[in-house]
């Protein structure tokens, strides 16, 4: 059996300390009726008939109280594509235990030991054949290097960061309208899980990358291919304190009484009866903040547990968090946090599509070669929509609200943002690898789909000059040719 180096022990004391973490108690519970399930992404890298090996691509564990202990299940998560010399397939195992035995195996992994090794250790079931192999690293030493723990976080709703600019959106909980409290097996140097193991990358590395990434988002809902992309060769604990086992909310936040108003509602038993909560509520009209207000209040027994907020004005968005104050403590702890849009009024732009037209060009039908003859027909088919705008529902906007909108597209029409064009660099030229005329049309044809589109902008310094000038407009887009 693998034994730890002596500087390894701050991952395993990390391990050890994260196991103690109140806010995870329920994932590392003894008892067998808190089940939970182990879900492992392997990535299967094959050279050969026999010569595999097995990558962690991601893992979690969740609360599965309707589950019991089972043996390992197997699923051909991704079919097997080849990139020579390797063959690559991803695996995805299922096992069902309660939290303790999941960390005892966690635990052994991380000692160096392979999957089959670590259940046999501890009295398990194996998993198959084949994935009894699968270990974090090639050694003791490697898994130092390549993981840590990271403690305990908050994770928010992917409503509660809207907002932000989608490069700069964090992590997010992997349910709607539920937070999460997680803590990780963090893999350190992730992109070495597409190399090789002297170090080069594996054949078409961005396309191996690619694929894995769109899978583990198909698989888990997480944005893997942007914010959730640093959870890439982790394994996590995901505890939803406000959620039933389910996975449903419960807390309820209600807008719809009134314009104003907010109301809050905690189901019964979620939280232990008597308990001290602090509720905060930060209530947005038109951007601007009309209402932020904390409420402490106590968990009823037997019955929810209802607050209610009120503004001056209307309210268009709205963020609650709640804090609790264990029966033990003095602080106060995050337990719930979410923001989300009143639904006072819903704006639709329905569209609807003709059929099939085709615009034929005498630049394409001469210039086209016969091997671009698909790319040729296809931009030169339009499909024809039209548009209605439907509001349902509906309040009276503010007077202030509807100025402060007027100046705002104002100054946005002054400043407008950055064009969206094409720049053709190649003008109208043929040439063997590409028809500047096809893409021209290709990109116009693309524009025609966009609701938004009224007009087109084309400058052509060529020809720009005086009054040789060919003007109309598309929002802010523009095309030049050189």
């Amino acid at each position: 059996m693998s034994q730890l180096p002596p500087n390894n022990v701050t991952l395993s004391q990390s391990f050890e300390n994260l196991s103690k973490d109140s806010r995870l108690k329920r994932l590392f519970s003894p008892n067998d009726a808190d089940t939970c399930a182990l879900y492992l992404w392997l990535l299967e890298i094959k050279m050969g008939k026999n010569n595999r090996e097995y990558r962690l691509l991601y893992g979690w564990v969740i609360p599965r109280s309707s589950e019991i202990p089972s043996q390992w299940r197997s699923f051909n998560s991704l079919t097997e594509w080849k990139v020579t010399p390797h063959q690559f397939r991803i695996h995805r195992l299922n096992f069902y235990h309660n939290g303790n035995v999941i960390f005892n195996l966690t635990k052994h992994l991380c000692e160096g030991m392979t999957l089959g090794q670590a259940c046999e250790q501890i009295g398990i079931p194996q998993p198959n054949e084949q994935f009894k192999q699968f270990r974090l690293a090639i050694s003791v030493q490697k898994i130092y290097q390549s993981f840590t723990i990271r403690p305990v976080i908050f994770l928010e709703t992917s409503f509660s960061t809207l907002p932000i600019i989608a490069q700069l959106k964090p992590p997010t909980s992997s349910i709607d309208g539920v937070s999460a409290f997680v803590g990780s097996l963090f893999r350190l140097d992730k992109l070495e899980l597409f190399c090789q193991s002297n170090g080069e990358k594996l054949p078409k590395v961005d396309e191996l990358a690619t694929t894995c990434l769109t899978h583990l988002k198909e698989e888990t809902g997480l944005d893997f291919c942007n914010a959730d992309s640093q959870r890439l060769g982790n394994l996590e604990w995901l505890c939803f304190p406000a959620a039933n086992q389910e996975e449903q909310s419960q807390v309820y936040i209600k807008t719809n009484s009134a314009p104003n108003q907010v109301e809050l509602e905690i189901s019964p038993n979620v939280l232990p009866t008597g308990m001290s909560i602090l509720i905060r509520c930060r209530a947005k009209n038109g951007g601007v903040i009309v209402l932020d207000e904390c409420q402490v209040s106590q968990i009823s027994d037997q019955a929810s547990t209802s607050v209610s907020f009120q503004a001056q004005e209307q309210i268009n968005s709205v963020i609650v968090t709640i804090w609790i104050q264990k029966f033990d403590s003095a602080n106060w702890e995050i337990w719930y946090e979410h923001s989300t849009p009143t639904q006072w009024q819903l704006n639709l732009n329905l569209g609807q599509s003709s059929s099939q037209i085709n615009l034929p060009s005498n630049w394409l039908t001469e210039f086209a070669k016969s091997r671009i003859k698909k790319r040729v027909e296809k931009a030169q088919k339009f499909n024809q929509v039209n548009y209605e705008w439907l509001q349902i529902g509906g309040k009276n906007v503010e007077a202030w609200v509807l100025a402060s909108q007027k100046i705002r597209y104002f100054s946005q029409k002054l400043f407008p943002a950055q064009s969206d064009g094409y720049f053709f660099k190649n003008g109208w030229v043929e040439n063997e690898h590409e028809s500047g005329r096809l893409s021209f049309f290709e990109w116009l044809q693309k524009l025609s789909s966009d609701p938004t589109a009224s007009k087109v902008l084309i400058i052509d310094p060529g020809l720009c000059l005086g009054n040789c000038s060919c003007k109309s407009r598309l929002s802010q887009r523009m095309v030049t040719n050189n």
